[in-house]
């Protein structure tokens, strides 16, 4: 059963779930989860898990998870204080501890469960998820089994495969559903985003749940993302790390070369940067305090895009401002300027040639 393509894949499956879990559940990340990502992880988790705390609003279901994985009172103590929040039982929030610590805890599926009560009479009925698992591990670690599955993930998994349906031949929901599932839930996060408002806080966790997947996983997404006409610069931000933040000298680019303000060059800079060989996120923008005043080409595109967006900044004089945030922050420049009355800037500058959509280093700077 250990070199069986079905338990690995299946060990595959638990492993990257486990992992994207703990990674949205970090205490960085768990403060600023959103709604819709909360419940992307407790789906993860387990399904009835999710539908029990569908009543429950966000920020009582962040307290008890918080207090859960990282209050300093006892294990106990804490586990019955996030049950109380959540309305829960032990067993209902026993996957999320299973793919929080599963070194720790074994998966509470019924295989798992009947498997313990018959070969060693460790019965699931009339106590706590707590009181089971302690009693499980004890058995697990005095028997032979840790010679063969070293932690209580490969044994939850040996089993799951064993009496799963798939390995009967039948569908496994839990590998082929779950993961169809996710996918269409971050292809339909992915196409909500907006080219010229993309917030780090909104793509990041789309990257990280990307990154946690298995090849299989990341083959599947990348072949539905392709059927989607999604910009090259948003599927840049999904499926690559970001080297550096990049602040675009807006009315430079809008202007240089012109007699009238172009703003639809904008665009053409986005789809240069979705080709550029490295990813450059986040994007803002700055631009001269009067740049609306001087934009009369493409005003619907122009209002849409760049008029009360927090991305884009307006002030005079904007030379000053972007060579001083990108210093602050690391963060390379857009612009055909030389900025030669600042002297030496400190920055790298990337030019923009517009007739032949290309991003290229400059040599000054």
């Amino acid at each position: 059963m250990l070199y069986d393509a079905q338990y690995l894949k299946n060990l595959q499956d638990f492993q990257a779930r486990g992992k994207f879990i703990r990674a949205q559940l970090s205490r960085k990340n768990l403060k600023q989860i959103s709604p819709a990502g909360m419940k992307r992880v407790l789906e993860r988790c387990s399904p009835v898990l999710r539908e029990k705390v569908r009543g429950v609003d966000s920020l009582s279901i962040v307290l008890a998870l918080d207090e859960l994985l990282y209050g300093k009172e006892r294990f106990v103590k804490r586990l019955k204080e996030a049950n109380a929040i959540l309305g829960t039982t032990d067993w209902i929030l026993a996957p999320l501890l299973f793919f929080t610590a599963p070194s720790t805890f074994f998966n509470p599926s019924p295989e798992v469960v009947a498997f313990f009560e018959k070969k060693f009479q460790v019965p699931a009925k009339r106590t706590t998820y707590l009181e089971w698992n302690q009693k499980a591990m004890g058995e697990f670690r005095a028997s032979s089994l840790p010679a063969y599955f070293s932690t209580p993930l490969e044994l939850s998994t040996v089993l799951f495969t064993r009496f799963s349906e798939e390995y009967r031949g039948k569908t496994n929901p839990l590998i082929d559903g779950a993961d169809g599932e996710m996918i269409e839930e971050l292809l339909e996060a992915i196409v909500l985003l907006d080219l010229f408002r993309l917030q780090p806080l909104e793509v990041n966790w789309m990257r990280e749940l990307f990154f946690s997947m298995e090849a299989p996983q990341k083959m599947a997404f990348l072949e539905a993302l392709r059927k989607q006409r999604i910009h090259p610069y948003i599927k840049k931000c999904v499926t690559q790390k970001p080297i550096q933040g990049v602040i675009v000298d807006g009315s430079n680019i809008i202007l240089a070369g012109l007699l009238t303000a172009d703003p639809y060059r904008l665009r053409e800079l986005m789809n240069a940067m979705g080709i550029f060989a490295e990813l450059l996120f986040p994007v803002f923008f700055v631009f001269d305090a009067n740049a609306d005043f001087i934009v009369n080409k493409g005003r619907d595109f122009w209002e849409k895009n760049f008029l009360q967006n927090p991305t884009v900044t307006f002030q005079s004089p904007a030379d000053a401002i972007i060579l001083k945030r990108a210093h602050e922050k690391n963060y390379r420049v857009v612009s055909n300027d030389r900025f030669r009355d600042y002297g030496p800037i400190h920055v790298e500058v990337l030019r923009f040639q517009p007739d032949k959509g290309r991003l290229f280093l400059s040599e000054e700077g």
